[in-house]
């Protein structure tokens, strides 16, 4: 809108209407359609790469109910948490060696920085053997205890409720198809923590001898964490190179191409700059901004260079005929920008201070 109004203003006044906006159009068509590109471009590859797993706390205010919630959870995230372990193709129970290969199983998810070990493991096969051992029951001796006895007390033991959500039996053979057992977590509070502990049980899982699946209602975030970082490189070099490309296509000089390139990860690296400064983490959020801050940095750089390629002269006629036609339009794109990120930041700052006195109040309803 600026630019077409500054090149509108450059025509001459004694032209038509149509003449003078074929004028216009012919300056700013180049510069607009560089914007429409880059912006639709990197929209795109932003939208696109969104997963599942955003952060729900980036998603309220920091005054809101649900904030509180977000950070009281993580005081019940320090102990406690259950990792569901499943073991969908079990071993014959009767046999003492496949039990023990159970056995090894439990204990390699208990032993490991983020579980808390035996005390927070719930596993039928455990309360079973504590079970017979009140008994004086020999657990190793007939496989009648570990066939048609363990069904019996899955059936009619005083926790057959929890057996029969953790066990799944064939009712006909009278055979255990898939059962899982709990294991309690500890240390598992922050987003780095989730990112590590899911890793970690993953690879123990994959070196078990059976066919295992663990879950935590924490792991679709720890997916994100895990891909965040590899996935924000790889679309930060797409948009670069899509940017690049869409510049060198529009703007008709190589050198001006690779200087719109050159601006574009100078930006970026100072967008990366501030948000370790400001604290902000990477996730799916971020990634989308910083996708998108290349389509926008791509056109101040695309139209200065753009005017500075078309206009006539030696270099420091073509810079002040640049600087003419788009450095006005420049300026006032930049301070509209920023009386809209101002105005953001102090309707922020107004929020919290709504617990103070009325004019604030008042003060609020302005912006």
């Amino acid at each position: 809108m600026f630019l077409m109004n500054a090149c509108w203003d450059q025509t001459s006044n004694a032209l038509t209407v149509p003449e003078r906006m074929s004028k216009t159009l012919s300056h700013a068509g180049v510069a607009v359609t560089i914007t429409n590109i880059t912006d639709i471009m990197s929209f795109a590859i932003g939208c696109f790469n969104f997963r599942e797993g955003l952060n729900p706390g980036n998603l309220v205010t920091n005054d809101h109910y649900i904030a509180k919630y977000f950070a009281d959870i993580k005081h019940f995230l320090k102990i406690g948490p259950q990792l569901h372990v499943a073991i969908l193709n079990p071993p014959d129970l009767t046999q003492l060696a496949e039990r023990e290969k159970v056995l090894n199983v439990v204990e390699a998810f208990e032993n490991t920085t983020y579980t808390l070990g035996r005390e927070g493991t719930v596993f039928f096969m455990l309360e079973y053997l504590n079970y017979l051992n009140d008994l004086n029951v020999d657990v190793d001796g007939s496989a009648k205890l570990w066939d048609a006895k363990l069904y019996s007390w899955i059936k009619n033991t005083g926790g057959s409720t929890q057996w029969n959500s953790n066990i799944r039996i064939n009712e006909t053979s009278r055979t255990i198809e898939a059962f899982r057992f709990q294991v309690a977590m500890k240390d598992f509070v922050e987003p780095n923590d989730h990112k590590q502990a899911a890793k970690l049980l993953r690879e123990i899982a994959d070196r078990q001898p059976f066919n295992i699946t663990i879950y935590h209602e924490a792991f679709p975030f720890a997916d994100q964490y895990l891909i965040i970082l590899p996935a924000t490189i790889q679309n930060v070099a797409i948009s670069l190179l899509c940017m690049t490309i869409v510049s060198i296509m529009l703007v008709p000089s190589l050198p001006s191409g690779f200087v719109i390139f050159c601006s574009i990860v100078s930006i970026n690296i100072g967008v990366f700059g501030f948000m370790t400064l400001w604290g902000v983490n990477l996730d799916a959020v971020s990634m989308i901004s910083i996708i998108m801050s290349i389509g926008f940095a791509v056109d101040l750089s695309a139209h200065i260079i753009y005017a500075f390629v078309t206009s006539q002269g030696d270099t420091k006629d073509r810079v002040i005929g640049a600087l003419k036609t788009l450095g006005w339009p420049i300026f006032q794109v930049s301070n509209n920008l920023k009386s809209f990120i101002i105005n953001i930041l102090l309707r922020e700052l107004l929020l919290q201070l709504r617990e103070y006195p009325f004019y604030i109040q008042w003060m609020l309803t302005l912006f």
